[in-house]
């Protein structure tokens, strides 16, 4: 029990550690938001106004906020690597896939991001729910295609798998079976994603990713899984954004 215990604060501290790198990007943006507006509006202050430049500041940069953030996790686990070269593979799940036997993993990724889009399209959800989700995904895709493949599609899938599949994933899984390792990380992967409906797919998300890294043994196959859900995602966004648009 003391192991399953120690096992599950590990697990906490990787989160919080990189929830709280997230926090500081956005805080630092925030930030820079508030400055502008007291540089334009000194001696005239309105509480209300700040707080929407602030907001505005952090969403129309979500997407970088998401790529500098991220990569700043990527950067502390690559000179944690440096020093723990071996063990830190080990530890993370970071071996070797043959590129062939990445197909099955890119392919359940496309169909992962079709079942999500047809299961919002049919369920009975409020408006004020798919309004808030609709809000939130739009800030990804404000940047240029070019950063919300490199943001989103690219080094959020790595981040993302290296800490909740290679770093949580793994560390639950010494004590507890891998079921249950997996549910309490899917958990955790969904809490991260802050709005409901994203949370909901996303903690199924997690318990499929969370499969797939196991079946593989290895979080290169998860990634494939999560960059082709991501890649599909975008696409399916920027495509409504322009209907919209036109």
């Amino acid at each position: 029990m003391k192991n399953v215990l120690k096992s599950i604060g590990m697990a906490v501290l990787y989160f919080l550690a990189y929830f709280g790198l997230q926090l500081i990007v956005f805080c630092a943006f925030g930030t820079v938001g508030a400055m502008q507006y007291f540089s334009q509006n000194a001696g005239n202050i309105d509480s209300a106004a700040m707080t929407a430049k602030i907001t505005s500041a952090m969403l129309d940069k979500a997407t970088l906020i998401v790529l500098i953030s991220n990569l700043a996790t990527l950067l502390i686990l690559f000179f944690i690597w440096l020093g723990k070269k071996k063990k830190l593979i080990s530890a993370i799940s970071l071996y070797k896939v043959k590129a062939k036997a990445l197909a099955m993993p890119a392919l359940l990724g496309l169909t992962l991001c079709l079942t999500v889009l047809t299961i919002l399209s049919v369920l009975p959800i409020s408006t004020e729910l798919m309004n808030q989700y609709s809000v939130v995904s739009e800030t990804l895709i404000n940047g240029g295609i070019l950063m919300q493949l490199l943001s989103v599609v690219v080094i959020a899938p790595i981040v993302e798998e290296l800490v909740f599949r290679g770093l949580i994933l793994r560390r639950l899984s010494r004590n507890m079976h891998p079921v249950v390792a997996a549910i309490i990380s899917s958990a955790i992967f969904g809490l991260a994603h802050g709005n409901l409906i994203w949370m909901a797919y996303a903690f199924c998300l997690g318990l499929v990713f969370s499969y797939v890294c196991i079946r593989y043994r290895s979080v290169l196959a998860s990634m494939a899984t999560h960059m082709v859900f991501n890649l599909l995602g975008i696409i399916e966004g920027d495509t409504l954004k322009g209907r919209e648009v036109s």
